[in-house]
């Protein structure tokens, strides 16, 4: 695997790079991380990010991380470099084929997009950890034998981030039990949902994580 760039690395390569061809945002900014292609838009990589931090003001979005509109005449949206202090690099920032250092607020009213925060990860590769303060390669490992219904432990805590990212919480799986590191019926009743959105049926949507499920959770999964 390519190693990708992180931090000040990316966002160098970024100032080496400020001309991009036009419309390609998700092109750019993926290329700035050394990370591959994979979803076909930037309002698609945003429905697909494993670690989203939703936010209104471009001023919580930290320096290095992607950071995520949806909307524009076409559905595509638009992803920039955040680049911290509220500012961000962005393609067409600067006019066609230009990228420019502007305000995420700024390019959020001149654009009429609806900015959706920033995210730790792009294309399914992780690219930040701000718990640790440092960037990090790859998604957290989970022991397929340490979650499912009835374990407590930390690899049911990731899981159950990563569903709340993917599916919502519709069933208040933190309320069930009291213990936010606990598979109760809650969770089991998301991950079918989440099962089913992936086009399982019948009984592979049993809410039984599997190696495939959790790897689309953004989960690094181990014996």
């Amino acid at each position: 695997m390519t190693d990708i760039r992180t931090g000040n690395e990316a966002i160098k390569w970024a100032h080496d790079h400020m001309r991009w061809e036009e419309g390609y945002c998700l092109q750019w900014v993926r290329s700035c991380f050394n990370v591959g292609s994979h979803f076909g838009s930037a309002s698609e990589a945003w429905a697909g990010a494993d670690y989203k931090h939703r936010t209104e003001r471009g001023s919580a979005v930290p320096r290095a991380t992607p950071c995520y509109w949806t909307g524009g005449s076409h559905g595509y949206g638009h992803i920039a470099l955040g680049v911290g202090k509220g500012y961000c690099l962005s393609t067409d920032a600067g006019g066609a084929g230009k990228v420019a250092k502007v305000k995420i607020d700024l390019l959020t009213a001149r654009w009429g997009l609806n900015f959706q925060g920033w995210a730790e990860d792009v294309n399914e590769v992780r690219v930040k950890n701000p718990k640790a303060g440092e960037p990090a390669v790859g998604f957290q490992r989970v022991r397929i034998s340490a979650v499912g219904p009835g374990k407590r432990n930390n690899d049911v805590h990731a899981v159950k981030k990563a569903l709340r990212q993917k599916m919502g919480n519709e069933y208040g799986m933190e309320f069930e039990s009291g213990f936010e590191d606990y598979w109760g019926n809650a969770v089991t009743r998301t991950y079918r949902d989440w099962q089913v959105r992936l086009g399982f049926s019948g009984r592979d949507a049993d809410g039984m994580p599997g190696h495939y499920s959790l790897r689309k959770l953004g989960l690094e999964v181990v014996e």
